[in-house]
């Protein structure tokens, strides 16, 4: 058995080992030790491998420990309370006025030798004092340096005050300062400075090692960390680790220190709901070093930390938005960061888009991807936005750097930060109609109707046309009104009556591709008559084949005066080979009477974008299974704008994930409006089966492909697909599982971003690849034990587990993920990359 020794380096200072420590509460008169407590302590110290510590100095600090829960158990208004009562979040922030015990709670308590923090235990407090104290718990103190570190005390030279949340004095000791308040719209993103200094053992697990901790309770003490905060690695916790280059080391690696770094976090769904945010500290959980955190400028900003992110410039007219970024740096490595782009309509995600990897300082600009936008819903007006930069450094995560949050994004208020000016056009996106918009004049199409150049009052003639300004309009038809003032010239048109059928008055030939959507728009307005006034009816045709026939029905314009009131015709067109487009607007000529005259406008053929992305995640839970089937059931993950639709398919597959003949089921009535599927009257045949309900049946030996899809006013149709069935060789299981998801796209083909992956040269195994629910990984017997990682695309460790040397098989639960692709890690205690993969959940 060993004491531990510490290096003592010049100019610092060095607790001395003189437990107990943690100096808890004092002994109640009434507590009593069990007669046979050294016993059963005794038998504690036995089972540490390398003690630290000899057993006298254990044991007193066990007895410390003792007496400070049995003071709590018999006066339990000693306790911390946990959730505070509310306050002002940001008041009293910077520390600069004192720390404030009617804004901040505090409590104090300790470590198990687990390395689990004993917060049921935690006496109510706060209580200052020296750093070489054991009873200074959460301390104000000025900017000087600190005594362990080559830091300052608080976050800037403009920042006189912080607070230090710990002390450098072993034991098993645990603190904390917290604050109680409602989340608002305008405080759901807190941003915060701190800086940590903690001794580094050698050797330790890194759940026994100093640490700090950022926690978030809900209004029932329950811990709703996850997601909302992230030190690094998606992790709310940040643990001594000299492996760690976001760590630097004095010159012996006993002490590791951060130096004053923003993090933030993200209440944004948590707004109108009651919160505890907590900063906690904690020593060595084998009693023999210590750790402490400094506090600074809660509900400050990140202005002038390490690395940043922030917004350059909106250019909306441009569809452009940009962000400057600095990359962090250690030593002589320079980090990268990606920066995700959300955009949200109604406080709702309706896509995202992201830069990529960035390796260099720079300003990076967004060109909004047009199918995102075509997904949105114009009549909102507009959209908002909010940006994640996230930064790493040698493989490692580090504290994303958020900009705005939802619903409101950059500008509060929502649908407002950019708004939709499509102008003349109904649809983002280039309009493939020459002089759609008539400002060239009488060029670009052809019409069954005479061109008439020069008009007088009221001369535009039955069976001819015009391209007038808007006061040669004026002059021609006495009920004239110009469509907009940002639109100059119109084609005006006398339509004959009396005749027998219809006629072309504008059609173009336009270049299409096969599979690609595009969209037609055209406004239309009546010149009214003022008597036996005949109401123009319009017919557009649009097809591969040329300008045939006639029409049979058509839709009347009849709309009243004003300067934009005209009526929207609007059509979609899809491409059944690559070559021509014909479109064709027909005048009905056949009715009796005056009038049939009309305008026409903003005349838009728009290549559609597919919807991708986010609208189209689903989540898939497969249920009620029997001996030979099951059920399924699929649920959108983000709800239907008014102005889309949505899209379901179902069919069985061969070995070869070939379609089985007589077994599509495509978007069936029944399933056209439900956001949440479970396919029923579906029991393996193209024909709907109406005595399978409520759900569709599925055979346990077949496979099945389930597409989800979503098409939208300004957006054609996109699919993501799932295929679950009996898993193959070697990875054989007793049941369905999923085997692959991916995209359908316009061609109709399929495009996988997940399958099963083969065993990489690591040794490592993970399948299935992509899952539903639960991924199994198999390794060979090791020397030492793995640390697994499950990591978001915001950097967050969403899911970790211990791998042990001898264990060969570790299943891991996904069920509480969103959908989306994650990256696995396994590393070893050394903080080495073993192994990395990418993982769909579905």
């Amino acid at each position: 058995m060993k004491k531990c020794l510490f290096s003592i380096l010049t100019g610092m200072v060095v607790a001395a080992m003189s437990l107990p420590a943690a100096a808890q509460l004092p002994r109640n008169p009434r507590s009593v030790l069990p007669s046979n407590f050294q016993t059963i302590k005794q038998g504690e110290y036995n089972q540490f491998e390398e003690p630290e510590i000899i057993f006298d100095d254990f044991y007193d600090a066990e007895v410390e420990r003792f007496y400070h829960e049995d003071a709590i158990r018999l006066n339990p208004s000693l306790v911390w309370p946990g959730f505070g009562t509310k306050k002002d979040p940001c008041k009293n922030g910077n520390f600069e006025t004192g720390l404030d015990t009617n804004l901040w709670d505090g409590g104090y308590g300790s470590i198990n030798n687990a390395g689990v923090i004993q917060y049921g235990t935690f006496a109510n407090g706060i209580v200052g004092g020296p750093i070489t104290s054991g009873t200074s718990r959460q301390t104000l103190v000025n900017r000087v340096m600190d005594p362990n570190a080559p830091i300052f005390t608080t976050s800037s030279p403009s920042s006189n005050r912080a607070v230090r949340i710990g002390n450098a004095v072993t034991g098993w000791g645990a603190e904390l300062l917290s604050k109680t308040f409602t989340v608002t719209s305008a405080q759901s993103l807190i941003t915060f400075w701190y800086a940590l200094v903690l001794q580094s053992p050698m050797g330790h697990p890194l759940a026994q090692r100093p640490g700090f901790r950022v926690r978030v309770l809900n209004s029932s003490n329950v811990d709703i960390s996850a997601g909302l905060v992230n030190l690094g690695n998606g992790s709310n916790i940040a643990i001594a680790d000299v492996n760690n280059p976001y760590f630097q080391s004095n010159a012996s690696g006993t002490i590791v220190y951060r130096d004053w770094s923003c993090a933030q976090i993200n209440l944004s769904s948590l707004v109108g709901q009651s919160v505890t945010v907590q900063f906690v500290t904690n020593d060595c959980a084998q009693g023999a070093h210590w750790g402490y955190a400094y506090i600074d400028d809660f509900c400050g900003n990140c202005e002038g930390n390490s690395y940043n992110l922030r917004l350059e410039r909106m250019d909306c007219d441009r569809s452009q938005i940009c962000f400057k970024y600095k990359l962090p740096t250690a030593g002589s490595m320079t980090g990268n960061v990606n920066i995700t782009l959300n955009f949200y309509q109604n406080g709702a995600l309706v896509g995202s888009q992201t830069s990529g990897v960035l390796s260099s300082d720079s300003i990076f600009c967004f060109t909004i991807n047009p199918s995102i936008l075509g997904a949105m819903n114009p009549s909102l007006g507009g959209f908002d936005i909010t940006a994640v930069g996230n930064f790493t450094i040698n493989s490692v995560s580090l504290s994303p750097i958020q900009i705005f949050t939802a619903p409101d994004g950059a500008v509060p208020g929502l649908n407002n930060d950019c708004r939709l000016n499509l102008g003349p056009q109904c649809c983002p996106g280039t309009n493939l109609v020459v002089n759609g918009f008539f400002e060239q004049g009488n060029t670009g199409f052809a019409s069954d109707y005479i061109y008439q150049g020069s008009v007088s009052a009221g001369s535009v003639y039955p069976g001819r046309y015009s391209v007038l300004t808007d006061a040669q309009a004026a002059t021609v038809s006495g009920t004239w009104t110009p469509i907009c003032p940002s639109q100059n010239r119109h084609l005006l048109v006398n339509g004959i009556t009396g005749a027998t059928g219809w006629r072309s008055i504008w059609r173009q030939a336009i270049p299409v591709k096969k599979g690609k959507t595009y969209k037609f728009c055209a406004d239309f307005k009546n010149l009214p008559q003022c008597g036996f006034d005949i109401k123009p009816k319009v017919h557009v045709q649009i097809n591969h084949i040329g300008y045939p026939g006639s029409p049979t029905s058509g839709q009347t314009i009849n709309v009243g005066s004003g300067s934009c009131n005209w009526t929207n015709v609007q059509q979609t067109f899809t491409a059944t080979t690559t070559g021509t487009a014909y479109i064709n607007i027909f005048l009905d000529e056949t009715g009796l009477g005056d009038g049939n005259d009309l305008a026409v406008d903003n005349i838009n053929f728009i290549e559609l974008q597919p919807v991708s992305g986010t609208p189209l995640q689903f989540s898939m839970t497969p249920f009620g299974f029997t001996a030979s089937t099951y059920n399924v059931s699929i649920a959108a993950l983000t709800a239907l704008p008014g102005n889309c639709k949505h899209f379901w398919q179902v069919e069985e597959l061969d070995a070869n994930f070939n379609v089985v003949p007589g077994t599509t089921v495509t978007n069936p009535a029944i399933w056209s409006s439900l956001s949440t599927n479970t396919f029923a009257q579906y029991n393996g045949s193209s024909v709907l089966n109406p005595l399978v309900v409520p759900h569709g049946i599925f055979d346990n030996n077949k496979t099945y492909r389930f597409s989800y899809g979503r098409s939208c006013d300004c957006a054609a149709l996109g699919i993501r697909y799932a295929i679950y069935g009996p898993s193959p060789a070697p990875m054989k299981s007793s049941g369905p599982q999923l085997l692959q998801m991916g995209f359908i796209d316009e061609q109709n083909n399929t495009i996988p971003e997940g399958t099963f992956t083969a065993p990489a040269k690591s040794g490592v195994k993970v399948y299935p690849n992509p899952t539903s629910n639960n991924i199994t990984i198999e390794k060979a017997v090791t020397k030492e034990s793995y640390r697994v990682k499950v990591v978001n695309n915001f950097g967050q460790a969403v899911r970790t587990a211990t791998f042990g040397a001898t264990e060969t098989k570790l299943e891991l639960s996904l069920s509480e993920q969103t959908p989306g692709t994650y990256q696995l890690q396994v590393v070893s205690n050394e903080g080495k990359v073993v192994h990395t993969e990418t993982i769909t959940k579905m």
